[in-house]
């Protein structure tokens, strides 16, 4: 993402610049070395969007629009007031995917961790009983050797 562009995303959001560097902890002068970069790096779009209180797919994602080519028509309201709450609902749409995701490897893992622990109980039983039979096995010859000998 260019500069550029990123600077037109933040002019939607009606902060003032001076602000988002007071947020971001650094001069204005440095905002604007950043916002007239030509590639800006991603780690400065993670902090920008923790600071704005936005998802980082506000900057990055091609599936959020350009203001400039949403248009009245697709939205079915005045974009001026819908922008945000279209925005926050692909927002929430995407965050819920993404929970809906983490719920489903956290379910395998907690599976796989179940079938990992029962296999280990398995196994700790079996050699349990091995080792009884062991120490048994060891304990009679002894003992015979010594009834034979009396």
């Amino acid at each position: 993402m260019t500069g550029k562009i990123l600077r037109n995303k933040l002019k939607t959001l009606d902060i003032p610049l001076r602000e988002i560097a007071t947020r971001l902890k650094i001069s204005d002068q440095n905002l604007q070395n950043k916002l007239n970069a030509k590639d800006v790096k991603v780690s400065f779009l993670i902090e920008l969007a923790r600071c704005l209180e936005k998802d980082v797919c506000f900057f990055i994602d091609e599936d959020c629009p350009d203001f400039e080519e949403v248009n009245e028509d697709e939205l079915g309201y005045y974009v001026l007031e819908a922008t945000e709450n279209v925005l926050s609902e692909k927002d929430k749409d995407r965050r819920i995917r993404m929970l809906e995701k983490l719920i489903l490897e956290k379910d395998k893992v907690i599976r796989a961790l179940q079938t990992s622990l029962e296999a280990s109980r398995d196994l700790v039983e079996l050699q349990r009983v091995m080792l009884q039979s062991y120490n048994k096995e060891m304990e009679l010859p002894p003992q015979q050797d010594k009834k034979k000998s009396c």
